[in-house]
């Protein structure tokens, strides 16, 4: 597994946590195979992203002044959970490639504006 193929698969736990409100640590068993070297990056990922989710939350909310949390799109939450994790917890990854990758996925998963929505919220995180 690529690590852009181990990134898809850490979206879609933390998209499945953003959906179900709560952690399901069944399907981080599916997604990251023991065996399979990326598995230490994907649970990492859901680990952080779960432990965090609250403050990235918060964060989200405050950065999308016009939207309450619960009006975003799950998939663009998600996205955006995943980049603050990347960029705050997985050192090897730099801060413009977790950007970049988000938005790769966001055309991938989600609208046409999304990719401008998940940046803007992102550029107003991290400029705080």
């Amino acid at each position: 597994m690529t690590r852009k193929e181990a990134r898809e698969a850490a979206f879609k736990l933390v998209f499945e946590r953003v959906s179900l409100e709560y952690d399901n640590p069944v399907s981080v068993d599916l997604l990251a195979p023991v065996a399979d070297l990326q598995s230490e990056y994907i649970r990492k990922i859901y680990k952080f992203a779960c432990e965090n989710f609250l403050e990235f939350s918060e964060k989200i909310e405050k950065a999308a002044s016009r939207f309450e949390l619960k009006r975003i799109y799950k998939v663009d939450l998600a996205l955006i959970i995943l980049a603050l994790v990347e960029i705050n917890f997985i050192d090897d990854v730099p801060q413009k490639v977790a950007i970049n990758e988000v938005l790769e996925l966001a055309k991938i998963y989600s609208s046409d504006k999304s990719s401008a929505y998940i940046n803007g919220i992102l550029g107003k995180i991290l400029s705080e």
